[in-house]
């Protein structure tokens, strides 16, 4: 279960590409492709390196100007929905 000190990064199973803006991955473990929406990419490209989901909701919250708690909760569920499809994993780099 991921919470706002779980530390992840891009799975190396994931195969990306950029299409119009948003984000397509495959993942090459099952073969099934995912696409990503201009809020998804955002969160995407701070997911190159490992990152740690509190402060990574904190930047969103900034940039987007919104609630930190809903910020919070939808990034939370979103990385927890990546997560299940293998498209993003524990990091292992400390902090």
């Amino acid at each position: 279960m991921l919470t706002l000190q779980s530390r992840i990064c891009r799975s190396p199973e994931c195969l990306t590409a950029e299409l119009e803006g948003d984000i397509v991955m495959m993942n090459v473990e099952n073969g099934a492709y995912y696409q990503l929406d201009a809020t998804g990419t955002e969160i995407w490209n701070r997911l190159e390196t490992p990152v740690e989901i509190g402060p990574l909701c904190a930047e969103l919250a900034q940039l987007y100007e919104g609630p930190i708690d809903e910020i919070e909760r939808d990034v939370l569920a979103f990385l927890a929905g990546l997560a299940e499809r293998g498209l993003v994993v524990p990091a292992d780099v400390p902090a």
